[in-house]
């Protein structure tokens, strides 16, 4: 992928693939600039966040799990301005949905 170096486990489920990029790392190897990439049926279907995320930030991306083919969810740690930066006191998850378009797949936030 052009500009973006591949980390983390790839998930797959049938047509389904999530893999995770980053842009580059801080001085302790987190990801910087990252996001997470999902295909399906190996055609791009869009990334979980609209923008670029950084780790121990307000809203970043911890985790995506993939439970069946067309819907995955993701873990993302909402931190409170008491929270140190190891430690976001809250998590919120987002459930998406892959849609087949006239114009091929699309990742769709359901909730």
């Amino acid at each position: 992928m052009a500009g973006w170096t591949l980390y983390g486990p790839q998930q797959k489920f049938g047509e389904t693939t999530v893999i995770s990029g980053q842009a580059s790392a801080d001085g302790m190897c987190r990801p910087l600039g990252y996001n997470y990439f999902v295909f399906y049926k190996g055609q791009f279907a869009g990334t979980i966040s609209p923008v670029s995320m950084d780790s121990r930030t307000d809203g970043a991306a911890t985790s995506v799990y993939l439970p069946q083919e067309r819907s995955l969810t993701a873990e993302f740690a909402p931190y409170a301005n008491t929270d140190a930066l190891c430690c976001p006191s809250r998590t919120s998850f987002v459930d998406y949905r892959i849609e087949t378009t006239a114009n091929g797949a699309l990742l769709i936030p359901k909730s």
